[in-house]
C-alpha cells in the first residue's frame, strides 16, 4: 500500500459538494476522504530520502529554533517594559556586551543606581572591554537615575532577566550549529 494525500481543502470542498452543508462532522470525514481516494482525486506525496530529508528535518528545527528566539527577545522586551524601559534609549540592541556585562551583574535601575558610573565602568575594566567608557557609564547610570521601571518584585525580575539572556545565549547558539550542520 502507498500513502496518498488528500488536501483538508478539498475535503471541505466536497463535504459541502455532497449534502450542502458547511459543518463539520467528525463522521462524515472519513467518508468524504475515503470518497475521494476511491475517485483516484489525491496526489502521492514526495518523501524525500537520504540527504534531502536531513536537510529538511534541519531545517524545520531551524524554523522552530529561529519562532523560539523570537518569542524569548520578545519576552526580554517586555522585561525592559516593565523594569527598566530607559535601557533601549542607551542600548539600542540586546547584543551590546558592555550592556549584557552590566545587566549580568546588576540588571534593575536600583541596582544600576547603587554601583555607580565608576563601578559600571570598573565592570567594563576588569573585562578589558574597549569601546565602552565613562560617557557610556554616565548615560546609562543616569537612564537607571531617572527611571519609571516598576519596583514591584525586584527578585522576580532578575531572576527572570538571567533566565531570558542565557535562553537566548542557548538558542542563538544552537540557531548557529543548525546554519553549520544545514551548509
Amino acid at each position: 500500500m502507498k500513502p496518498v494525500h488528500v488536501n483538508p481543502h478539498h475535503v471541505k470542498k466536497s463535504k459541502e459538494m455532497d449534502d450542502n452543508n458547511p459543518n463539520k462532522n467528525d463522521r462524515k470525514d472519513p467518508k468524504t476522504i475515503a470518497a475521494l481516494v476511491n475517485e483516484g482525486r489525491f496526489p502521492y506525496p514526495h518523501i524525500p530520502t537520504d540527504i534531502y530529508a536531513e536537510i529538511r528535518s534541519l531545517s524545520n528545527l531551524r524554523f522552530q529554533t529561529q519562532e523560539e528566539l523570537t518569542r524569548i527577545k520578545n519576552r526580554v522586551a517586555r522585561w525592559f517594559a516593565i523594569y527598566f524601559p530607559e535601557y533601549k534609549d542607551v542600548y539600542g540592541d540586546l547584543k551590546a556586551v558592555s550592556g549584557r556585562m552590566v545587566l549580568k551583574v546588576d540588571p534593575l535601575p536600583e541596582d544600576i543606581r547603587e554601583l555607580g558610573v565608576e563601578g559600571v565602568n570598573r565592570i567594563w575594566k576588569d573585562a578589558k572591554l574597549r569601546g565602552a567608557g565613562m560617557r557610556r557609564a554616565k548615560i546609562l547610570v543616569s537612564g537607571a537615575e531617572h527611571s519609571v521601571a516598576s519596583r514591584e518584585a525586584p527578585e522576580a525580575g532578575r531572576f527572570e532577566l538571567k533566565n531570558l539572556l542565557s535562553d537566548i545565549d542557548v538558542y542563538a547558539s544552537r540557531l548557529e550549529e543548525l546554519l553549520l550542520n544545514i551548509d
